[in-house]
C-alpha cells in the first residue's frame, strides 16, 4: 500500500494538538466555532480536517441544519453512516459533503444537473429558499418538476430530490464564504493552542466575542492563566500578555474618563511615572478618578498599603484645591509632607479588595470568581477537567 505524504501545505491543516483541542470543546474565544451548537457539532463529528470544519460552518447554518442534518452529517463525516445518493446526477453536485446540501451552490448544481433548470432559474430558487418566499419557490417548483420530467426522471426520485432542495429553505453560506469561515477558525485555534495567553489578551482587548468578558476571564483561569490588576506603568492600551498572566489595562477600569485615560496614556509615554505625586501632576485626575485608580490597585507597585494611598491621595487633593494651581506643585517636595492620621487603620481585606475588582472590572482579577463565595462546599466540588471522569 503505497504511503502518502503531506506537503507542506497540507501539514499546515493539520496540526493534532488544533484538532484535539477542537474536537474536545476548547474552542471557546476562538471566532466563528466558540459558540455551544459549533463546540458541540465539533465534538459530535469529532471533526480533524479543515474540509470537515469548513463543512461544519455551514450545516450550522439554520438553511442547512433543518431535517437531522448535523446528525447525518456528523456519522456520514466519521463513516458511520453510508453516503447515498437520491440519483447518480446528485453525486457529482454533493460528493464534497456527504451527499447533504450544505451549500448555496448545491441549489444551483442540482437544480441544473438533475432537473435541468436554466441557470437564472436556479439562482431565483436559490434566492427564493434564502429569503422564504413561499409563493415564489411554489411557482418554481412547479417548474423544476417540469423540467425534470423532460429530462425523463421519475416521478418519485423528483419528489425526493425536490425534497432536499426544499429543506435547505433559511439562511446558508456559500462555500467560498463557509471556507473563509473555517481557515479563519483553525487560524484563531492554532493560536490559541500555541500562543494561549497572547490569543485570550487579544481576545479580551477586542471586546466582541460570542460571551461576556468574565468567560474569557474564566476561560484563561482554566488554561493556567492569572490576572494582574491595572498598573499606571502598564497602562495599556489593551490587556498585555505577560507570559502567564494577563494585565488588566487602566481603560478597564469603570467610571475612568476617556480624557483621563488618554492622558495617562500620553504621559507615560513621555516616562514611567515616579509616584502618586508625579502622576497626581501629570495627569490632573479628578478626585474620583484618582480614587477608582487606588481602589483598582493601579498605585500597589510604589510599595505603599491601600490605607497609606489613601491618606496620601486626600493630602494631594487637598494641597493642589488650595494654590487652585498645579503650576505651584513645587510646594509639594515630596511625598513625606503630609502625615498618616493617627489611632489603628484598617486595611481593606482580600474579599473587599476582589469585591472592589468585581464592580471595577466586571470580574475579580486577584482570583477566580468563586472566591467570592466562601460557602462553597469545597470538598464535593468537582473541577471541569475532570467531569469526563463522571
Amino acid at each position: 500500500m503505497a504511503t502518502h505524504f503531506m506537503s507542506p501545505q497540507e501539514e499546515v491543516w493539520a496540526d493534532p494538538a488544533v484538532w484535539e483541542m477542537i474536537t474536545n470543546g476548547g474552542a471557546r474565544a476562538v471566532h466563528h466555532i466558540e459558540s455551544p451548537a459549533m463546540v458541540n457539532l465539533c465534538q459530535m463529528s469529532n471533526v480533524h480536517d479543515i474540509d470537515g470544519l469548513v463543512a461544519i460552518v455551514s450545516v450550522i447554518r439554520p438553511g442547512a441544519a433543518n431535517e437531522q442534518k448535523k446528525l447525518r452529517f456528523t456519522r456520514r463525516y466519521q463513516g458511520l453512516e453510508p453516503v447515498t445518493y437520491a440519483h447518480p446526477s446528485l453525486e457529482k453536485c454533493l460528493y464534497d459533503s456527504f451527499g447533504l446540501v450544505v451549500y448555496e451552490e448545491h441549489i444551483l448544481k442540482i437544480s441544473e444537473q438533475f432537473a435541468g433548470l436554466p441557470v437564472g432559474r436556479s439562482d431565483v430558487l436559490r434566492r427564493a429558499l434564502n429569503k422564504g418566499k413561499a409563493e415564489l419557490i411554489e411557482e418554481l417548483r412547479k417548474e423544476f418538476f417540469a423540467s425534470a420530467r423532460a429530462l425523463g426522471r421519475e416521478q418519485k426520485v423528483i419528489e425526493e430530490v425536490w425534497n432536499l432542495v426544499s429543506g435547505f429553505e433559511g439562511y446558508a453560506f456559500c462555500k467560498a464564504h463557509s471556507t473563509a469561515y473555517g481557515v479563519e477558525a483553525y487560524q484563531a485555534a492554532w493560536l490559541k493552542c500555541y500562543f494561549p495567553t497572547e490569543f485570550m489578551a487579544a481576545v479580551l482587548t477586542n471586546g466582541k466575542g460570542f460571551y461576556a468578558p468574565l468567560v474569557y476571564m474564566l476561560e484563561s483561569q482554566r488554561l493556567g492563566i492569572t490576572f494582574l490588576a491595572p498598573s499606571i506603568n502598564q497602562p495599556g492600551p489593551g490587556f498585555q500578555a505577560l507570559e502567564k498572566k494577563i494585565r488588566v489595562p487602566i481603560s478597564y477600569i469603570k467610571g475612568l474618563g476617556a480624557k483621563t485615560n488618554d492622558a495617562i496614556l500620553r504621559e507615560f509615554q513621555k516616562g514611567a511615572f515616579e509616584s502618586m505625586l508625579d502622576f497626581y501632576r501629570r495627569v490632573l485626575p479628578s478626585s474620583e478618578e484618582i480614587e477608582l485608580l487606588m481602589r483598582a490597585g493601579a498605585f500597589d507597585e510604589f510599595g505603599k498599603s491601600r490605607t497609606e494611598q489613601f491618606w496620601e491621595c486626600q493630602f494631594h487633593q487637598r494641597a493642589h484645591s488650595q494654590t487652585n494651581d498645579v503650576g505651584q506643585a513645587w510646594l509639594l517636595k515630596d511625598e513625606t509632607t503630609h502625615r498618616m492620621p493617627e489611632g489603628p487603620l484598617r486595611e481593606p481585606t482580600r474579599r473587599e479588595k476582589l469585591e472592589l475588582e468585581a464592580e471595577l472590572f466586571g470580574f475579580p482579577a486577584s482570583e477566580h470568581p468563586l472566591a467570592l463565595h466562601e460557602n462553597v462546599a469545597w470538598e464535593t466540588y468537582c473541577p471541569v477537567s475532570r467531569l469526563r471522569e463522571f
